[in-house]
């Protein structure tokens, strides 16, 4: 009672508090918050205050204010000036570790807020891998009490109801996909096929857990297919980046596999993750991508280019079901090249059709994400 009356005395017209996993270094990350800072620019005079690992990172690359999530009075205190806080987009309601760690994180500051008088929302979260108990119950009890929730595909609304969330849950899509809108069409196939790879080292529960065999596995796996595009197709391959700090750099993986290939003169390691637009390029002029990072998958599909998925977690082969490309997804626990090989020719010989049904699907989406606004603007009035 006492926060909620400090909050209608401090509070500011037209503030709204962002939480996610954002200054990480993290591209998917990032473009995630650059869409949802487009989405909200809708509403003039709202001022988008931004929790994230990074502040100094996440204000000189969205130009927005931004406090650290470990500061504990600046988040207070900019909850008693807000008039509603979101958490997402992005997969944060999951378990990663060997704890229930990360879920108590998200939610804290949601029950914080709610705590606050804040009016509270989930933006186009994604949902998977609750594994303990303690979490189960956490959702539960926090979720059932925020006054929106939209997820970004349906099985993440799936898995909210089976815990018995009863709050009203709306599907929408993956924020990112409204970066590459403008860029979206059916695409032909250029006959020296350029490939994006987007790779990330295998983990178990979370990046500090190295499963070296399934990593193997997946080396062993991808280099075949890779040759394979190269001698078949004469395709030109490039590994491209999404995260490189310490633990989870996607070059490492890429230059494990490349030691393994036959032919390293039609083959590129980019040696740092790209800007946002500079990705949606590279992606633009690419003909095919082979993607583990999930935001490789949705750049390159909503661009209407056709996608060979590796689902190391849930969120990709949920992601690919949405859009009605399941059957280019694969488990990279069980990765098969010969699929893989298949899968390829599949694509080439159905080029065209398979980048059509791209773009109406990710189209469909896109639309969805609308959703977000209107939500936002009824709990804003």
């Amino acid at each position: 009672m006492i926060q909620k009356t400090l909050h209608d005395l401090l509070k500011i017209e037209g503030r709204v508090v962002i939480n996610g996993f954002y200054g990480a270094g993290n591209l998917g990350d990032e473009a995630i918050l650059s869409a949802i800072l487009s989405q909200i620019s809708v509403f003039e005079n709202l001022k988008p205050i931004i929790i994230g690992r990074n502040p100094k990172e996440t204000s000189r690359i969205h130009r927005v204010s931004s406090v650290d999530h470990h500061d504990t009075i600046a988040k207070y205190l900019n909850l008693l000036r807000a008039n509603v806080y979101i958490l997402g987009g992005g997969g944060l309601i999951k378990d990663y570790g060997e704890s229930s760690r990360s879920i108590e994180s998200w939610l804290d500051s949601v029950a914080m807020a709610g705590r606050c008088g804040v009016k509270t929302m989930l933006w186009s979260v994604g949902v998977e891998n609750l594994r303990f108990s303690k979490s189960r119950e956490l959702v539960k009890k926090v979720l059932n009490t925020v006054d929106a929730i939209t997820v970004r595909d349906p099985n993440s609304q799936n898995r909210l109801e089976e815990i018995g969330i009863q709050n009203r849950i709306t599907v929408t899509a993956d924020p990112a996909m409204l970066l590459s809108a403008k860029y979206t069409k059916k695409r032909s196939i250029s006959k020296n096929p350029r490939v994006i790879v987007c790779l990330r080292h295998w983990n178990k529960n979370g990046v500090d857990i190295l499963d070296k065999d399934a990593n193997e596995n997946l080396v062993n796996s991808v280099t075949p297919i890779l040759n394979f595009m190269i001698k078949h197709f004469n395709t030109r391959i490039e590994f491209l980046p999404f995260r490189v700090i310490s633990q989870d750099d996607d070059r490492e993986i890429a230059k494990m596999v490349v030691s393994k290939m036959t032919d390293g003169g039609r083959i590129t390691i980019h040696n740092r993750v790209p800007q946002i637009d500079e990705a949606i390029n590279m992606f633009s002029n690419a003909d095919l991508a082979v993607g583990m990072r999930l935001h490789s998958v949705i750049f390159a599909s909503s661009l209407g280019i056709p996608t060979i998925a590796l689902s190391y977690l849930p969120k990709v082969r949920d992601y690919m079901a949405y859009i009605n490309q399941e059957s280019f997804c694969f488990n990279t626990e069980d990765l098969d090249s010969k699929q893989l090989e298949g899968s390829i020719e599949k694509i080439i010989n159905n080029y065209e059709e398979i980048s059509e049904q791209l773009v109406n699907s990710c189209s469909a989406l896109s639309v969805k994400l609308k959703e977000n606004v209107r939500i936002l603007s009824e709990l804003l009035n």
